[in-house]
């Protein structure tokens, strides 16, 4: 699997150029994802106002096609506390925070908040979702690097096809229903992926 071959575009740098804004809005304009209209909407509604609040931050994903950079997708990423309070599995507890006995009430995490593939001319065959998250996973051992953490977190649709992705792909563990009783939230640990640390 190699990794190298994409180019990773930061939604804050692109906000620092001059007519940034107008820059990612022309990028992002084709963009579709048809099996999933949320990821599409964040991107193009959701993502700027986000980034300047500090609730997400948002990167592009290109990968280069003969003279044409195409935007095969992207993720958003952002930090949430866990609510520990209904987990009572004390195993899954330790995963979380390290330890089998403290009675903690959350724990911080990192929230993959977003993660979606382009469908415009058939981008989203130029990257798999297994490499979208890696890629994802790449910024979030950066920032381990530097705050520490322990844990990722997903949240995504009771849909079959997503949670063959989480469970079966990315060996995610399901935690409970997120706060919509039709959205299932995932947790994997950091050091699963200390190997793609680059």
């Amino acid at each position: 699997m190699n990794l190298e071959r994409y180019k990773i575009v930061s939604l804050a740098k692109l906000l620092l150029q001059q007519n940034g804004e107008t820059v990612f809005n022309h990028t992002v304009r084709d963009f579709s994802c048809p099996l999933n209209e949320d990821v599409e909407h964040f991107l193009k509604h959701s993502a700027v106002p986000n980034q300047r609040m500090g609730i997400s931050r948002t990167c592009l994903v290109f990968i280069q096609n003969g003279d044409e950079r195409l935007l095969v997708g992207y993720y958003s990423l952002a930090l949430q506390v866990l609510d520990l309070s209904h987990i009572t599995n004390k195993s899954l507890r330790k995963k979380i925070t390290g330890f089998k006995r403290e009675n903690k009430l959350g724990a911080a995490v990192y929230l993959i908040g977003q993660l979606g593939k382009n469908f415009h001319h058939e981008a989203n065959h130029y990257i798999t979702g297994q490499e979208l998250f890696l890629l994802a996973m790449q910024k979030i051992l950066e920032a381990r690097q530097n705050v520490g953490g322990r844990i990722v977190v997903v949240e995504c649709k009771n849909d079959e096809h997503l949670k063959s992705f989480y469970e079966d792909t990315l060996s995610f563990q399901l935690i409970d229903n997120a706060d919509d009783d039709s959205m299932l939230k995932y947790m994997t640990p950091i050091s699963t992926y200390i190997s793609y640390d680059q």
